[in-house]
């Protein structure tokens, strides 16, 4: 006997495929992705193609698309070039022009994400639900975190022949914080995701007191999370977030007994011997040092510099740009082979993008960003001065604002956004934002 599957059930199907992704997403990435494939496939047969080309924010990155796929062919003629840019053609031996067209992987299906996943998040209930989904999805990394700095479990550990892996690196003597990502930077900007959620839900079940003791509770070890990451851009994103949260006195009057119980500890553990060695157990070595709790060098003086050698050589092709993966073959030209360090992106995503591919995409995706960023404020604010909504009823909306936010900042002063963990949090979160 045969069950005949109506376009709802197939619906239905996409939409538990994509929830379900999400919770997997940071811990089982592989069944994530193929999760992420069967909705994104249902939500293509189910939208009419005239209605993506159609939609101006598309449009947008569809143009972008092309001109990245033409300084992808462009690229197969980069090594002529260089005779007429006066670079020497050695260093460029390992590399191939096919690495450009292998890197559209990095953009193409994050536009996808975009154009097809905003029917999931079309609603402020679907958004709130999607965001207690990051939070549950977020446990496996503080498991995985905790267990490596707190009781020495150090990986790799590989499930289903190498299908998934967690890294959970042994940090040496400061015992960073790295969960099963490969990168402690990774594993902060994940965790900051996910935090201004937390706060949300805290606003959300405060007259419930289990559900309240459980979110503070994950809201703590994920503060402890961040900081033993010893990230300073998951610093900055967990300052960001915690005082955008509370700038607002309704929001203020649930957090605030959180935060000055947070700061109160800390004095006490801080200054008081006897807990400070107690505290020093859930803490790991040096996390209260000056070092890891303020921002020194963060723009620091070879990161500027890297940024310089960025824009020398996005100047000298401007349209195009030089091809992915060709910056750290530029990097190593102008130092000469004197750097300790190989250094592998530019450390902005935008100044990536124009170097890869040219000013013109570079210039197309941070004008769609900022845009879209500014277009959702607008219709934030104008619920609740016009339409009289309290913020307390979109705090998750205000939650997923801020979620977005810190994450587009932390690609100004680093890359994390070749982890896809990342980039498909982010464009998963600038979908929800078209849809406010």
């Amino acid at each position: 006997m045969y069950t005949k599957f109506s376009k709802n059930t197939f619906s239905k199907i996409g939409s538990y495929c994509f929830k379900l992704s999400i919770v997997l997403l940071p811990s089982v990435f592989a069944l994530s992705i193929f999760l992420i494939l069967i909705s994104l496939i249902i939500r293509i047969f189910e939208t009419n193609p005239k209605k993506i080309i159609t939609d101006k924010w598309n449009l947008s990155l569809i143009i972008a698309l092309i001109f990245m796929t033409l300084s992808s062919l462009s690229s197969y003629n980069l090594l002529n070039d260089l005779i007429l840019l006066n670079i020497p053609k050695e260093p460029f031996k390992d590399w191939t022009p096919f690495y450009s067209l292998i890197g559209l992987f990095n953009w193409v299906p994050m536009f996808l994400i975009f154009f097809y996943f905003q029917e999931y998040l079309s609603s402020y209930e679907k958004r709130k639900q999607i965001c207690k989904l990051f939070i549950i999805g977020s446990v496996p990394v503080l498991i995985s975190g905790f267990l490596q700095i707190w009781f020495g479990i150090y990986g790799p550990f590989e499930f289903l022949n190498g299908l998934f892996i967690w890294y959970q690196r042994d940090g040496g003597a400061f015992n960073v914080f790295t969960a099963m990502f490969n990168n402690q930077n990774y594993a902060g900007t994940f965790l900051n995701i996910s935090l201004p959620f937390a706060f949300a839900s805290l606003i959300e079940y405060r007259k419930y007191f289990l559900k309240k003791l459980i979110l503070i509770l994950f809201t703590l070890l994920t503060t402890i999370g961040i900081f033993s990451t010893y990230s300073r851009n998951a610093s900055l994103g967990y300052l960001i977030s915690t005082t955008t949260l509370i700038i607002n006195q309704s929001i203020f009057s649930y957090l605030g007994i959180v935060a000055i119980t947070l700061v109160f500890l800390f004095l006490i553990f801080r200054f008081n011997a006897g807990l400070s060695n107690f505290f020093d157990t859930l803490f790991p070595l040096n996390f209260w040092s000056s070092k890891s709790l303020i921002f020194t060098n963060f723009l620091s003086l070879n990161r500027v510099n890297i940024w310089f050698i960025t824009t020398k050589y996005i100047l000298k092709r401007p349209l195009l740009g030089w091809g992915a993966s060709t910056f750290p073959i530029l990097y190593e030209i102008e130092k000469s082979g004197t750097e300790i360090y190989q250094q592998s992106h530019t450390h902005n995503l935008f100044l990536e993008l124009a170097l890869n591919y040219g000013i013109i995409v570079s210039i197309i995706i941070l004008s769609f960003s900022v845009m879209i960023f500014i277009n959702a404020f607008k219709i934030y604010r104008n619920k609740i001065k016009i339409k009289n909504f309290l913020e307390s009823d979109l705090i998750f909306d205000k939650a997923w604002f801020i979620s977005s936010l810190v994450l587009i900042i932390s690609q100004l002063f680093d890359i994390q956004y070749y982890d896809g963990r990342i980039s498909i949090s982010l464009w998963i979160l600038i979908a929800g934002l078209r849809k406010f």
